[in-house]
């Protein structure tokens, strides 16, 4: 009689598993991100825009959008992606507009009311005014964001008659001039 041995074969099959994780990789330029006006801070694209007004409302909250935010992080785009800083010289401090305000602009026209908004002085926001030509005196409420002011003008005519818009927190006065 003939005698078979069986030899089964037993394959151990090793599965490892590795778990992904995202790597942050730099932005030192904000090459995939918006930067703020005044290129202190880079935010990611869903924010849209960099800071200003109802930055928190925006996708990506506060932490994302938000320039203060962004800066208090202390993440800079040499080694992180968006929401960084990108170590620039901070903004300047005390009161100010915002950077897309300046002499020679051009507000809205009656009846709609224009928007202004900008920065606080060290002593905060709470009695920021802001003025048409001298004659209205707007308290400002606070902004979206900490550490900012932002005010509804009266609404002006059309025309060819410049205004001056001056802000001002009772210690610092800052003016625009020739404002259509």
């Amino acid at each position: 009689m003939k005698s078979y041995t069986l030899v089964v074969g037993i394959v151990l099959l090793c599965v490892s598993t590795v778990q992904s994780r995202t790597v942050d990789t730099a932005d030192p330029k904000c090459d995939e991100g918006v930067l703020s006006d005044d290129h202190s801070v880079c935010c990611p694209t869903e924010c849209g825009s960099c800071g200003g007004h109802d930055c928190n409302a925006r996708p990506g909250g506060r932490d994302s959008c938000c320039e203060l935010a962004i800066q208090k992080s202390g993440r800079s785009c040499e080694a992180n992606s968006a929401p960084c800083t990108m170590d620039a010289p901070a903004p300047p401090s005390g009161l100010r507009f915002a950077n897309s305000y300046g002499d020679h602009m051009v507000l809205q026209e009656s009846p709609a009311r224009a928007v202004v908004w900008g920065y606080c002085g060290p002593q905060g926001c709470d009695d920021v005014r802001v003025s048409l030509d001298g004659v209205s005196n707007v308290l400002a409420s606070p902004g979206g964001e900490a550490g900012t002011w932002i005010a509804k003008l009266p609404a002006t005519d059309g025309g060819s008659k410049a205004h001056t818009v001056i802000v001002s927190d009772g210690n610092q006065t800052v003016t625009l001039t020739d404002v259509l």
